[in-house]
């Protein structure tokens, strides 16, 4: 995005951007002030301390999510269906389950299926 582009996105009401050239920027910029400055200092502390409060909350974010997926053993009703030991003699498989796994044995053969779709035209039928 070029510096027209994002000059016409800022509201002209509220700001005005002038380009100066760097050659005439101590001629034509005003110097700052002692108050100023002092309030400029005041908006990078409260940056930085974001920064740092920011940084803070997501190391414990990391570590908690350390802690629930990987320390422990998860609760009998954390457990998912697929993490049990299946009974021998008994397998219930779903219809989706299935298709995965014959999909799984084409692709070890190399093959793999093949979806086909037919449409009929039922208004003109003769």
């Amino acid at each position: 995005m070029s510096a027209q582009q994002r000059a016409a996105l800022i509201n002209a009401n509220v700001t005005r951007i002038v380009q100066v050239p760097v050659e005439d920027a101590e001629r034509l910029l005003p110097p700052l002030d002692e108050d100023e400055i002092a309030k400029i200092k005041g908006w990078m502390a409260v940056d930085k301390a974001y920064a740092t409060e920011s940084m803070a909350t997501l190391g414990r974010m990391n570590a908690e999510i350390t802690e629930v997926l990987h320390n422990r053993k998860p609760r009998w009703f954390e457990r998912e269906a697929r993490d049990q030991v299946p009974k021998p003699g008994f397998h219930l498989i779903w219809p989706h389950q299935k298709k995965e796994e014959r999909a799984r044995r084409l692709q070890a053969m190399g093959r793999r299926t093949i979806d086909l779709c037919v449409f009929e035209d039922v208004y003109f039928r003769g």
